[in-house]
């Protein structure tokens, strides 16, 4: 019997990309039998290859509409993955607009398309024979999904050995199109020169993007370990699990930390959209305008239950 063969798109970013991976792991256990590909961008193949459940990738980094080499090749890929039904993480109209047309025009059969945002299923009907593609749209009943703790993802054994103990990960940085997003690298120094007169250490990471923020924290004391661009992005849930707590933005590696066991503290300015880290142990510090206006006191406190049996 053939093979199912099922696609699933989620491009990212990296905090919706964790977020879906329960998601993920559920569409699994309905297809046991199937041949997984996932389309996402080549950042998140590195996690995807850790979960064990995908058979191929597509990568699509989401270049320009211009980028006409790239598309073809997309449009290749789709095509030669003779898909039966695809699974849309992404559930925004701008991936159907792009991905509908794919498969009416190029695609031989019929294929079922779910958006797990709306939960619904359209049957997309290709064009051929000269008659017209449609889309034929029925609501599904929506099944629950159990959070995961990313177990799948382990971090370096000799990152882990190299790690100071107790300590705090500090996670100062953020997309660099989001700067209001970015609790001041003031205030995470001074919170790890708290720490360090306590007797605890920092562990700071961050990327080559976030070189000033994650530096600015180094320089505040000498039990800061600065892991700026050591760490792989697989790396980040142990280091949070090894932690007494982290503190973080709004921001990829902060969700990670946050669908693991351990502690978080969540910093966020305010927002018209509902906004927070969803986790057992997460701690969301929402400010009343700016997220400067959240004082060093305030996660001080929100840190204390997990800390304080280390004071010295």
């Amino acid at each position: 019997m053939k093979k199912e063969r099922i696609l699933i798109i989620k491009l990212g970013a990296l905090g919706d990309f964790i977020l879906s991976v329960s998601r993920m792991f559920w569409i699994k256990k309905q297809h046991p039998n199937a041949s997984f590909t996932l389309m996402t961008g080549s950042l998140y193949v590195r996690i995807a290859r850790c979960m064990g459940i995908f058979d191929s990738y597509i990568v699509d980094n989401r270049t320009s509409y211009w980028n006409l080499a790239d598309k073809y090749r997309i449009c290749k890929e789709v095509k030669a993955g003779d898909f039966d039904c695809v699974y849309d993480l992404q559930s925004v109209a701008r991936t159907r607009a792009r991905y509908f047309s794919v498969f009416r025009f190029l695609c031989r059969k019929p294929v079922r398309w779910i958006d797990t945002r709306e939960w619904d299923e359209r049957r997309v009907t290709p064009r051929c024979c000269g008659l017209p593609g449609k889309v034929e749209r029925r609501e599904l009943v929506k099944e629950p999904v159990e959070r995961g703790h990313l177990e799948f993802m382990k971090a370096n054994p000799e990152l882990l050995k190299s790690l100071p103990h107790p300590y705090v990960l500090m996670i100062p940085g953020c997309s660099p199109t989001h700067p209001h997003k970015r609790w001041p690298a003031e205030s995470f120094a001074a919170l790890a020169e708290r720490l360090a007169a306590k007797g605890i250490h920092t562990v700071v990471i961050g990327t080559k993007a976030e070189a000033v923020e994650v530096n600015r924290v180094a320089a505040a004391s000498p039990m800061v370990l600065n892991l700026l661009g050591k760490t792989g992005i697989e790396d980040i849930p142990d280091l949070a699990r090894h932690a007494l707590a982290s503190v973080g933005n709004d921001t990829g590696p902060s969700h990670m930390a946050s669908h693991t066991s351990a502690p978080l503290i969540g910093l966020f300015a305010a927002r018209k959209k509902p906004c927070s880290l969803k986790g057992e142990k997460t701690f969301n510090i929402i400010s009343p305008g700016v997220i400067d206006l959240i004082s060093v006191d305030e996660v001080w406190e929100a840190l204390l239950p997990y800390i304080s049996s280390q004071f010295k």
